[in-house]
């Protein structure tokens, strides 16, 4: 990924790329979350992307870097799972079905939450596999703080919890029939519930505050209502499918494997199992569902597919052997490496057309003359006489290390539609803050414009789907060769 994948020099993967590092240069800068920069995402990875751009700058490599460390995370730990609870191919597989899945690669090098939430759950999935196996009490520790942790990153995650809690009860359930002592079969659930909830509840009390916490909640609750995404809920099956479409032979594998752990009694693979269904069931709820929402199913579901294969190859060398006489043994197996083979046919092309073997990120930044360079280097231009920008690219604002007005650091298609913030709210933060520079390029609301007819703004770029507009004062001053404003 570091040599082959280019990330390094791509604008933005997604918009949340730049709401995301906007509201770190802000912290920087002094703004405090939720009181000043608003958000409606836990504060855990602003927290971690600040700590990276104090150390390595504001800079939005050293962002998908740090975003690259979580996805090794994952495949690290599916790795060390496979390998100590089901066996070294098994664990070879996991990581090629985790590589294969739908846009695993390019969230991977994305500065977005969600697939750091996740790594930090399956970090306490781990943890908590390892406690059943050992009962050292360290490892339930380690996962009810994980959970907390993941949860504080995106809350998501938080469908694990009972899942884990249920199980640690039926541990110590199992526990009492053999001791008839409910001291100590209560005492691994008193102990992870008890450590899960001072992790989020400090930093809900810390760092989000209570005066803020309805912050969190508000919008996704809203969202649902709202007339924008009333089509996702209209069309919730066709669009719950189509996210799914290129994982369904792989989620068959998930199924299959589930299969094969419960046949051979790997109750910590029934934690994964629960995980894909009620995860499943939680995004079909949700509205809207977005692409990426997707691993919280997918990264479990990959980790049992790799269980399948690796029982398939098992029961094929069998079938070679003629050592398997169970007629649903040969099934199982049959049917795991016919399904492996179709999402492996389907998916290994445009995985690997996604690698470029000329080393794209060591190489110098390639010239581009797109409609994001204009912008950016007008934008640029103009920016040592820029107090503020109002902008709804929010990538554009961090790269040239532009302030934005903190309230308008989160402006989202979701926050707009659920009424969390109005266009009344926005004329009056412009009309506050007064930008120098005002560039519209995704949302295009009517109140900009309305605003920008009241105030001395000219247009300045000349890009199709783009406005930036400036103040007039700042077309009187001239302009170096070198493409930075010089105040005579």
């Amino acid at each position: 990924m570091v040599l082959f994948f280019p990330f390094r020099y791509r604008f933005e993967f997604n918009p949340d790329e730049g709401i995301n590092a906007i509201k770190a240069m802000m912290n920087i800068r002094g703004y405090q979350l939720y009181s000043e920069v608003w958000s409606d995402q836990p504060p855990l990875f602003t927290m971690l992307l600040t700590l990276c751009f104090r150390v390595f700058g504001l800079s939005i490599p050293a962002g998908r870097g740090l975003e690259l460390l979580f996805s090794a995370a994952i495949l690290w730990l599916a790795i060390q799972y496979l390998r100590q609870f089901w066996g070294n191919i098994h664990a070879i597989f996991g990581i090629l079905i985790l590589i294969l899945l739908p846009y695993y690669l390019v969230l991977s090098v994305s500065i977005m939450i969600g697939l750091p939430a996740i790594a930090f759950a399956l970090l306490s999935f781990y943890a908590l596999s390892l406690w059943h196996k050992y009962g050292d009490v360290k490892w339930l520790i380690l996962s009810a703080f994980a959970l907390g942790l993941s949860i504080m990153t995106k809350a998501f995650t938080a469908i694990v919890g009972p899942i884990f809690l249920s199980g640690i009860v039926i541990s110590g359930w199992k526990d009492y029939r053999q001791h008839r002592d409910w001291l100590k079969a209560c005492i691994p659930s008193a102990i992870w519930l008890t450590i899960f909830s001072l992790t989020v509840g400090s930093i809900l009390l810390i760092v989000v505050k209570p005066a803020n916490v309805f912050q969190l909640i508000q919008g996704h609750l809203l969202a649902g209502d709202s007339v924008l995404f009333r089509a996702y809920a209209d069309n919730r099956i066709v669009i719950y499918l189509s996210r799914f479409i290129y994982s369904i032979p792989m989620l068959i594998l998930a199924f299959l494997g589930g299969i094969a752990a419960l046949r051979s009694r790997s109750w910590t693979a029934m934690y994964l199992v629960a995980w894909v269904a009620i995860g499943s069931v939680s995004l079909f709820i949700n509205v809207p569902f977005w692409h990426h929402q997707q691993l919280l199913v997918t990264v479990p579901a990959a980790i049992l597919a790799a269980i399948a294969i690796g029982d398939g190859l098992s029961r094929l060398q069998k079938i070679l052997q003629l050592r398997e006489r169970n007629v649903f043994g040969i099934v199982m197996g049959i049917f795991a490496w016919t399904f492996a083979v179709i999402f492996m046919f389907y998916r290994l092309p445009s995985t690997v057309q996604q690698f470029d073997l000329k080393l794209p990120n060591l190489c110098a930044q390639p010239v581009e003359y797109s409609d994001d360079e204009e912008i950016l280097a007008l934008m640029s231009e103009y920016a040592h006489l820029t107090n503020w920008v109002y902008t709804d690219r929010l990538m554009f604002a961090f790269r040239t290390q532009l302030p934005v007005p903190p309230y308008l650091a989160v402006l989202s298609k979701k926050r707009i539609a659920s009424g969390v913030l109005t266009e009344d709210q926005i004329l009056e933060i412009l009309e506050e803050y007064e930008p120098e520079q005002v560039f519209s390029g995704r949302l295009n609301l009517p109140v900009v414009q309305e605003y920008l007819s009241t105030r001395n703004y000219d247009r300045v770029d000349s890009s199709a789907q783009y406005r930036l507009n400036v103040l007039e004062d700042f077309l009187q001053i001239p302009t170096s060769t070198s493409g930075s404003s010089t105040q005579e």
